[in-house]
């Protein structure tokens, strides 16, 4: 399994990412878990074919006290098993690591 780990930030820096996903519904039934949204235009064709039933699409972020881990596994939300989960693509993968930067620039400047 890939993954993007982030390590050693400012614990503050974590808060404010745990508050943001927070605020936009993505957390997950597990503290310190949450459920990034694979946008559309990254889906896979069998993802796009399985939508109805299986989507929305999501990858998992796990905040830690000091550390990031983005699981680049693109699941089906509300399904534990189906042949359109799958590893990110490159082209996902890069995107939601970019993305994921972009998050943590932006909760990173002082309020």
């Amino acid at each position: 399994m890939r993954v993007y780990l982030a390590e050693d930030l400012p614990p503050e820096l974590c808060r404010r990412l745990a508050d943001f996903a927070r605020e936009r519904g993505y957390a997950s039934s597990l503290e310190g878990l949450f459920w990034l949204p694979v946008p559309e235009s990254l889906w896979s064709p069998l993802q796009r074919e399985h939508a109805a039933r299986c989507g929305p699409y999501v990858v998992s972020l796990e905040i830690g006290e000091d550390s990031l881990r983005l699981e680049l596994l693109v699941r089906a939300r509300d399904r534990l098993h189906c042949e359109c989960i799958a590893p990110a693509d490159s082209a996902t993968r890069q995107a939601l690591i970019d993305r994921l930067e972009e998050l943590i620039s932006e909760c990173d400047l002082p309020h």
